[in-house]
């Protein structure tokens, strides 16, 4: 396709919410340009995880709660239908999950989360150390307890971000890899996006889906977004051992069997600034944590080491939908740890918004203008 000098809407970042907007944009008829600067999925949306957790979490006991329920259900929505479309398969599963507490302090904690958990209407059965080890042998001796949270759900992000993308170009949308300097505007009327090899593109309707770069849009905007990057690594692990469990869990961290072989253990949570490169000292944390729960773990070889940013805002819920006084300009970031699991509701919320003005997916509370 040649590169467009308009469009009818222009989304930069190639992330998985860029790529939701524009798959969703091009369900509705628009047909919408990507702007990525390196590569679609090239972030945090291509080293996530993939887990999508609504029982617990940061943001989940706030309006952010009922607008992931609604993409947990746009996921499962979703999953058949770019699985035809592209051929790629992000192999979608629903996954048991055992929690295990290593401290006294975290069987209250455990306790806590149980109430939680089951007030969200999930299925939860508490563990006694013993029980644990029946479901999971190779456990460490100091896990004292547990928890098994059924029915939740686990993907390949990486995977998901790409076949949106190529789903919205089979759709009409086309994916330019160019840096974004700046904005045209016609008064506070949007017109147009500004290249960083000279070219631009016209339009009347701009989506700021840029994750944690979301931070430097003071310049363009002249207002804060208040989107921190947080530093999270993940190692990836091939062990002749496994876990029974497909995943475990324990304070902020995990260990989660993959479809590739790999054993997969994070997540470091650190404010770095914009430092991307793995660590060695975010290595031997994640280890010391995995080994004393599963052991067995130091055994296996180190394949790949992943650093990514994850876009934060204050209250650990999404910042979305219109920019208060700019005519044409949308956000959607800020989803943090939660990202892949709300991509779908922003991308269609977004869309809704710049299509029809209005959308039936819960995002009042969610907006810029309660930073303002």
């Amino acid at each position: 396709m040649q590169n467009s000098s308009s469009a009818d809407v222009v989304i930069v970042g190639g992330g998985v919410a860029g790529c939701a907007v524009a798959y969703y944009l091009t369900t509705m008829g628009a047909r919408p340009v990507v702007v990525e600067r390196e590569q679609v999925a090239g972030a945090a949306s291509g080293f996530a995880q993939g887990g999508l957790y609504t029982m617990s979490g940061a943001g989940m006991d706030g309006p952010f709660l009922p607008l992931v329920r609604e993409s947990l259900r746009l996921h499962r929505e979703l999953y058949p239908v770019l699985t035809d479309a592209t051929g790629l398969d992000s192999r979608l599963a629903e996954k048991d999950i055992l929690t295990v507490s290593l401290e006294h302090d975290d069987l209250a904690t455990l306790r806590a989360l149980r109430a939680q958990q089951e007030a969200n209407g999930f299925t939860v059965d508490y563990l006694d150390d013993r029980q644990v080890r029946e479901l999971e042998p190779g456990i460490g001796p100091g896990v004292l307890g547990g928890m098994l949270t059924r029915h939740t759900w686990l993907l390949d992000s990486d995977t998901l971000t790409k076949s949106l993308m190529l789903a919205a170009e089979s759709n009409g949308a086309e994916l330019r890899i160019a840096g974004v300097t700046g904005l045209r505007w016609d008064g506070g009327r949007v017109t147009g996006v500004e290249l960083a090899d000279g070219d631009s593109i016209a339009c009347a309707n701009v989506v700021l889906a840029m994750g944690p770069w979301s931070a430097f849009l003071r310049e363009w905007l002249g207002v804060d977004i208040p989107v921190l990057p947080i530093k999270g690594e993940i190692l990836r692990i091939r062990t002749n051992t496994m876990p029974a469990m497909a995943h475990l869990g324990w304070q902020h961290s995990y260990m989660v069997k993959k479809p590739d072989g790999l054993l997969w253990t994070g997540t470091t949570e650190d404010e770095a600034g914009f430092d991307r490169d793995p660590s060695a000292s975010a290595a031997e944390r994640i280890m010391q944590g995995a080994s004393r729960v599963f052991p067995a773990i130091t055994e296996g070889v180190v394949e790949l080491h992943t650093a990514c940013l994850r876009p934060v805002s204050p209250d650990n819920a999404p910042i979305l939908g219109a920019v208060p006084g700019m005519q044409g300009v949308y956000i959607a970031t800020g989803a943090g740890r939660k990202g892949i699991l709300a991509a779908p509701a922003l991308g269609k919320a977004t869309a809704d918004l710049v299509t029809t003005g209005a959308t039936d997916l819960p995002i009042a509370p969610l907006g810029l203008d309660r930073f303002l």
